[in-house]
Order: structure tokens, then sequence, then C-alpha cells
């Protein structure tokens, strides 16, 4: 349920994503993390299920970089992972409360905005909050490198990404 999904969010973002460690370990891989999008992240999990197999071949020099470290960042992809697995669960849940209720809570543009902010580098979780509706949008993110003293190469590329939308659906606000 989407209670159960909420207190799920919460443990996570309160009791998981708070130590010392995690702090330390995603200090240490920001610079990685922000440069891929999250559904790569699996292969620097060891996810073998992940579409993208050729991960580390096509990212050697990378790689290198962080070579016997593999266990901490594939401790730290997990954590991450959860809360987007979570957040995609409470998404789905949401949209399915709103068809059943005929009311518009993650319209579909709505979703296709979501969904595209989920596919760039360095995008944890994009949803639509609350009561829903045209008017709002979230996004947890990894920072990229700073390219002014207000931003960053990952908040740059939504920004960019929203922009776009907005101006392909201006009948509508985002």
């Amino acid at each position: 349920s989407l209670q159960v999904l909420n207190q799920r969010i919460t443990c996570i973002l309160t009791e998981e994503m708070v130590s010392q460690k995690f702090e330390r370990l995603l200090q240490r891989f920001q610079s990685l993390l922000s440069q891929h999008s999250a559904a790569d992240w699996g292969a620097l999990e060891g996810d073998e299920d992940n579409e993208d197999d050729g991960y580390y071949d096509t990212n050697e020099d990378v790689m290198n970089d962080y070579v016997g470290e593999e266990n901490d960042l594939a401790w730290l992809v997990g954590k991450l992972l959860r809360l987007r697995v979570a957040c995609n669960e409470a998404r789905t849940c949401l949209r399915k409360m709103g068809e059943l209720a005929g009311v518009p809570i993650e319209p579909p543009s709505q979703t296709q905005l979501a969904n595209a902010t989920l596919a760039l580098p360095g995008v944890l979780c994009a949803g639509v909050p609350g009561a829903g509706g045209y008017d709002a949008l979230y996004c947890i993110y990894i920072r990229g490198t700073p390219t002014t003293p207000h931003s960053d190469t990952v908040r740059d590329q939504i920004a960019s990404t929203w922009m776009h939308h907005n101006n392909k659906h201006k009948h509508k606000s985002i």
C-alpha cells in the first residue's frame, strides 16, 4: 500500500542515508554516479540482470579509478537503488489511485516529464508530489560538477529537460 511505501521511503531517508559511511561514500563516488543514469547503476552494484551488460567494458578507464572499492560502491548503489525502487512503486500507486478516482494525480504530460528526468545521468528519483496535478514535480539527484556557484551539470540537465518540456506543453503549467 502507499502508506507502507511512504514508511519505507521515510526509513531509507532518515535511517539508512544519514550514516557517516553513507555520506563518506556518496562524496567519494559522487562524480561517478552523477555521470551515469541510475538505470546503469545496477551494473555498479553487480546486478547481472542490468540491461547494460557492457558497463565495465565501455567504462574501463573510469572504473580503474575505483579498483579495490567495488564493495563500497556496491553498498552505496544498493542503498540508492532501494530509494529509487520505493519512489517508483509509490508513483505507480499514485497513478493507479488517480485512475480509479478519475483524477489526474500524475497526468500523462507529468509522467513523460518525470520519466525523461529519471533517464538523465545522476537522477535518482522524480515524480509528482502531494495531491498531484500539473503544478509540481520533485527530483532527487546526485550533484554533478559545479557549473556556477548555485548549479552543477546534473541540475543544468534537469533544468534544460524541464524547460524543453514546458515549451512543448505551453498550454499546461509544469
